[in-house]
């Protein structure tokens, strides 16, 4: 191990979000290390017959940085400023005054503690704030202090009222604020390597990619829209830290009439979507896949065709405060190889299409409740085993009729 090391200190509870930050640095031309990397370089952290208390003591002499992950999770374990960061505040007391070595992060709204080891804190140290797992600003500082270089230029916001002035100013580092709804179906597409055409059996679908850090918000909920049934409203490819706001997103044709997704993210880390209307007659409000740290908060999504969403591959989706409603299901949640947690939502009001369909139909996929309500009236099955916490469960049904 050389002298320009990022050494990864995180709870376990965080690991999806510690090997994010690790993908992220190698991105940036740095050299990350953690006992625990992600694929394909799981082979370059802790390796089998290892000590691993003199491994990780090892690692921590030889970093450049260390960067502890602190959460609201990871604060409160007993242990967890017990041996990492005791080594690190410990080889910090005999680092020159002036010299950075500690880069705290914080995930969430959380206290970074102040226990000392011989005087020194890292609660004493300037953190970077890096919720929904966006590390754009703190991997791009460092890889500034290492000489490393960075394409993107200083954050700038552009204000568009049309499809053509939105894809125009689609790039990375940027505040596109929208100020009036638009169709994105038939337009000129700019000279933009971020943004491509994409051909569905009716039409095209617009495709956003290689994107670094990008806000797209509205001023007073405006409408981005797509006519072609086959055609997904917003798709994004390998892109990170991307939040959506203030938007409605979907589908023009009747309910019922679709083949396409309203969003779909594929490859992407750092996603979220907050106080969005996602409407039919999209087959699902959302598709995610291969993606990590994922929010949507506040939504509503309605008047889907095939469900509330899909995912495959995705470390860390979390879902608050959205519901699902007025909508016609194959399976209303359709997951693999995903861990997925609802905090105050709803599955309410919608139809079964099959005699067979369930409400969550998974594989190799955990779920986590809190204070949500699903009604499994006209679903032939829940799918996860009934009565889990923080789940309640209404037998209702629909209250309007398939025409």
């Amino acid at each position: 191990m050389t002298d320009d090391v990022c050494f990864i200190s995180y709870a376990k509870e965080d690991l999806h979000v510690a090997q994010t930050l690790y993908k992220r640095l190698r991105e940036f031309g740095l050299r990350p290390w953690m006992d625990k990397p992600p694929k394909p370089y799981h082979m370059e952290g802790l390796k089998p017959g290892e000590l691993w208390e003199d491994r990780l003591r090892d690692a921590i002499e030889a970093a450049k940085y260390f960067i502890p992950i602190f959460s609201e999770t990871s604060v409160q374990k007993t242990g967890y400023v017990q041996s990492e960061f005791r080594l690190a505040l410990s080889r910090l007391a005999k680092i020159p005054a002036g010299k950075i070595f500690v880069v705290p992060v914080r995930i969430d709204d959380c206290k970074i503690p102040s226990a000392r080891i011989d005087g020194i804190s890292f609660a004493q140290y300037q953190y970077y704030d890096c919720w929904n797992g966006n590390f754009f600003d703190l991997t791009s500082y460092l890889a500034e202090l290492e000489g490393k270089p960075v394409e993107h230029g200083p954050r700038i916001t552009v204000d568009v009222s049309s499809a053509a002035e939105f894809l125009d100013a689609i790039r990375s580092n940027v505040d596109i604020v929208v100020r009036q709804g638009f169709s994105l179906s038939e337009i000129v597409v700019p000279e933009n390597r971020h943004v491509y055409v994409r051909e569905v059996y009716d039409g095209e679908e617009i495709v956003l990619q290689g994107l670094e850090n990008i806000t797209i918000s509205g001023v007073g909920r405006p409408e981005i829209s797509v006519s072609p049934r086959y055609a997904t409203t917003l798709n994004f490819e390998k892109s990170n830290g991307i939040s959506i706001t203030g938007l409605t997103v979907g589908h023009r044709p009747d309910i019922g009439e679709c083949v396409g997704a309203v969003l779909n993210f594929t490859d992407c880390t750092a996603i979220h979507v907050r106080d969005c209307g996602l409407f039919g007659c999209g087959t699902y409000g959302f598709q995610l896949s291969g993606c990590n740290i994922v929010k949507f908060e506040n939504c509503d999504v309605f008047e889907c065709s095939y469900g509330f969403f899909t995912c495959e591959n995705v470390a860390g989706l979390n879902l608050s405060k959205v519901d699902f409603y007025d909508s016609l299901c194959f399976d209303v949640v359709t997951a693999k190889n995903s861990d997925i947690s609802f905090d105050r939502c709803s599955i309410t009001n919608n139809h079964s299409r099959s005699n067979y369909g369930k409400v969550f139909a998974a594989y190799q996929t955990e779920f986590r409740f809190s204070e949500t309500t699903v009604d499994i009236q006209g679903f032939n099955d829940l799918g996860v085993p009934e009565g889990p916490e923080g789940l309640k469960i209404i037998r209702e049904g629909a209250k309007w009729s398939i025409t």
